[in-house]
This record gives structure tokens, C-alpha cells and sequence, in this order.
């Protein structure tokens, strides 16, 4: 009776150790701040610890800016949206830098 009690909380500290772990690395995001009623304002996605992406919502809920970070800096293209959610303009990045083609939608 008492090696089947051992086995068997061996086995539940096993499997609890096991789901207590998690990827470092795995992506997350993180809201930075949020909007009177609680819903999230800007949010920043993660690598481990650091920050990848960055993403910004209207105060409808409707995505506004998303776009990728390098270093803190953006990077890469960056697309923004009016509050109806239709693209409003698309803007590439090198570094913190505008590089390359800058669109707006009317």
C-alpha cells in the first residue's frame, strides 16, 4: 500500500512539475496601456524578453498600427488602419529610419 502511494505521488509531482514549465521563448504579448474602459491601447509582443512587435488600438477596438521592432526602433513595414478597420497607410522602416515606399489609401 505505501510503495503504491509513493508511486503514485511520484507520478502526480512528475506530471504537475511538467505542466508548471514553459517555453522562455515562446511568444507573448503584453498590454502597455490601456484605454479608459480597460480595453488595451497599445500592446507590445514579445521573444522571450524582447520586445518584437508593437501594435496600437483605436478606442473602438479596431486595430490602428501594427509593425515590427528591432532593437526598440521600428523596422520593417508598418501598416495602419482607419477606425472602420479599411487600410490608411503602409510605411517600410530600415532601423528606426523610413525606407522605401510610403503608401496612403484614401
Amino acid at each position: 500500500m505505501i510503495l503504491r502511494l509513493t508511486i503514485i505521488c511520484l507520478a502526480l509531482g512528475v506530471l504537475a512539475s511538467s505542466c508548471a514549465t514553459s517555453d522562455p521563448n515562446a511568444p507573448r504579448q503584453e498590454v502597455q496601456s490601456t484605454w479608459p474602459d480597460g480595453d488595451p491601447h497599445v500592446v507590445f509582443g514579445f521573444r522571450g524578453d524582447t520586445v518584437h512587435e508593437r501594435l496600437e488600438y483605436h478606442e473602438t477596438g479596431q486595430l490602428l498600427s501594427r509593425g515590427q521592432l528591432l532593437n526598440g526602433q521600428r523596422h520593417g513595414v508598418w501598416n495602419s488602419y482607419y477606425d472602420s478597420g479599411m487600410p490608411w497607410s503602409q510605411v517600410s522602416y530600415d532601423a528606426g529610419t523610413e525606407h522605401g515606399t510610403y503608401r496612403t489609401y484614401h
